[in-house]
């Protein structure tokens, strides 16, 4: 199997956003945040995505296309992307604050993410990867996205374990997030 190499992966990703404030680790993972996506962003266009993603709505709405599907995304909706699908961001509202979370395929497997645990959650999030969470599960996320910017700001000599457990645990809670989901609908 090749890779495509006109699909964004997270270094990719970055260098279309360089207006973002962004938290990257090596050139697997990224943490994007910004108020603003304008209709001549790079992000406006579709574009193949060779990793997993995370966009969640703090405040605002925006307009987000996975697959040629159009979910409406407003504060509190988290959207899951999974690797190979084809997306577009655009038509947001004027105040929007989103966080995009962007890891590789290789970097998930490597810190040790069972996928075959979450698979029934991955199959959920394949025919509806939208959802809104709760009071709580935003406070986990955003306190989550957090602590990983402040380990990478720290630098200390076991960032990188710290770094990649932590993200372990963050992919592990989005797959709960589905898992609530489900038991709610």
């Amino acid at each position: 199997m090749t890779e495509d190499s006109n699909a964004i992966t997270p270094s990719k990703l970055k260098a279309l956003i360089p207006d973002f404030s962004t938290t990257t680790f090596m050139d697997d993972l990224l943490i994007a945040r910004t108020h603003s996506i304008g209709q001549t962003d790079k992000l406006g266009y579709p574009f193949k995505i060779d990793s997993f993603m995370a966009v969640y709505c703090y405040e605002g709405s925006i307009s987000c296309h996975v697959n040629l599907t159009e979910y409406s995304m407003k504060a509190g909706n988290l959207l899951l992307i999974m690797p190979g699908n084809i997306v577009k961001l655009a038509n947001n509202s004027p105040h929007l604050k989103v966080t995009l979370l962007c890891a590789s395929k290789a970097y998930i497997t490597g810190i040790g993410v069972n996928l075959g645990k979450i698979l029934s959650e991955a199959v959920e999030v394949m025919r509806d990867p939208c959802l809104t969470l709760s009071e709580s599960e935003t406070s986990l996320m955003s306190r989550y996205l957090d602590l990983l910017d402040a380990i990478h700001e720290r630098n200390d000599p076991y960032m990188e374990e710290s770094i990649k457990g932590l993200t372990a645990s963050v992919f592990y809670q989005f797959a709960g997030f589905m898992a609530n989901s489900n038991n709610d609908a």
